[in-house]
C-alpha cells in the first residue's frame, strides 16, 4: 500500500521508520537538542541528504551577536558531519531579509510562520526532538505530498551515504 493512503498516525509511524535510517539526520537532531534553542525545528527537504536547516524562534534578543553566537556554537557542533547545517533565528529574519533579497519581509510570529514564508517550498517537514525523546513532526504547507514519502529513495540514498 502507498504510505500516503494510510491514516495520518500510521503515515507518521512509517515516516519515522524511513527517516530513522538516515544516521546523519539522527545525529543532527540529537546534537541540535543540546543547543536548547526555543521552538527549534530541523527542516528536511527533497535534497535532505546534503543540507539541513535548523531554525528556531527567539524574540528575546534580536541582535546579530546573539544569533551569531548560536551559529558559531552550531558550526562547532556539526563541523564533523558531511552535511551543511544552516542555523537561523526566524524572529530576526525581517531585520536582514530585505537588504539581502530586495523584498520586504514582515516580522514572523513563530518558527512555523518563518518556514511558511520561504521562497522554496521544498521543505517537506520540520522535526523536533522533545525533552522526552519523542519526535514532533510538523508537516509544512506548500509541498504537494508533505507526508507521502514519495521520495523514499532519497532517504535510502542518504542512509547508504551514511554507511560509507
Amino acid at each position: 500500500m502507498n504510505p500516503a493512503q494510510l491514516p495520518l498516525h500510521q503515515q507518521l509511524v512509517h515516516l519515522r521508520s524511513v527517516l530513522v535510517r538516515n544516521k546523519t539526520l539522527i545525529t543532527v537532531l540529537t546534537r541540535a537538542a543540546t543547543l536548547n534553542l526555543p521552538n527549534c525545528l530541523i527542516t528536511i527537504s527533497r535534497d535532505r541528504d546534503r543540507d539541513y536547516d535548523l531554525v528556531y524562534y527567539d524574540s528575546s534578543d534580536l541582535s546579530y551577536e546573539a544569533e551569531d553566537k548560536i551559529i558559531e556554537a552550531g558550526r562547532l557542533l556539526f563541523e564533523d558531519l558531511p552535511v551543511k547545517v544552516e542555523i537561523r533565528n526566524q524572529a530576526r529574519v525581517h531585520l536582514w531579509y530585505g537588504k539581502k533579497h530586495g523584498i520586504h519581509c514582515a516580522p514572523h510570529q513563530s518558527v512555523e510562520a518563518g518556514i511558511d514564508s520561504w521562497i522554496s517550498t521544498s521543505a517537506m517537514i520540520g522535526i523536533r526532538l522533545e525533552d522526552s525523546g519523542e519526535w514532533s513532526i510538523d508537516p509544512r504547507e506548500g509541498d504537494e505530498e508533505p507526508l507521502g514519502v514519495e521520495d523514499e529513495a532519497g532517504v535510502e540514498e542518504a542512509a547508504a551515504e551514511d554507511a560509507k
